[in-house]
């Protein structure tokens, strides 16, 4: 049995962007994560300690988002992927961080990005060298 924990409008102000009066002023974003885990055995037991606690998750999630500057979304979702890939049950995750006060001449009715990953894909990137440890751990 497969869960999937959804996270769907977790707002911060950040100073993410390549502009300068992005980097400046900030602005606020949104995220979204749809997280899965396998959840059979926190369900026959009825224990926090075999699922994902969104307790936890959502401040490490905010922390993670808030805690540096960063030019591109992309660099911004790698770091939240390895966030959330440090509670050991995660198996694959997707992340939209939403930019709604982007610097556009003209205003869509959505601007976001998207990433979706797996942990056999972040492993690879940790062995690579490529991504470093996540900042918290799994428990409350």
């Amino acid at each position: 049995m497969i869960s999937r924990i959804c996270i769907h409008g977790l707002r911060f102000r950040a100073h993410h962007g390549c502009l300068p009066e992005e980097r400046e002023k900030g602005q606020e974003f949104i995220l979204d994560a749809e997280i899965e885990y396998p959840s059979l055995k926190a369900a026959l037991h009825d224990e926090i300690d075999f699922a994902v606690d969104y307790h936890p998750l959502v401040n490490s999630l905010i922390q993670v988002a808030t805690a540096e500057r960063y030019d591109l979304l992309e660099a911004l979702a790698l770091r939240i992927l390895g966030e959330v890939f440090a509670h050991p049950q995660v198996i694959r995750a997707r992340i939209r961080i939403h930019k709604p006060e982007a610097p556009l001449d003209h205003r869509p009715e959505d601007l976001f990005l998207e990433v979706e990953m797996t942990r056999e894909e972040m492993e690879e990137l940790g062995k690579r060298g490529l991504v470093g440890r996540p900042t918290s751990s799994s428990g409350p």
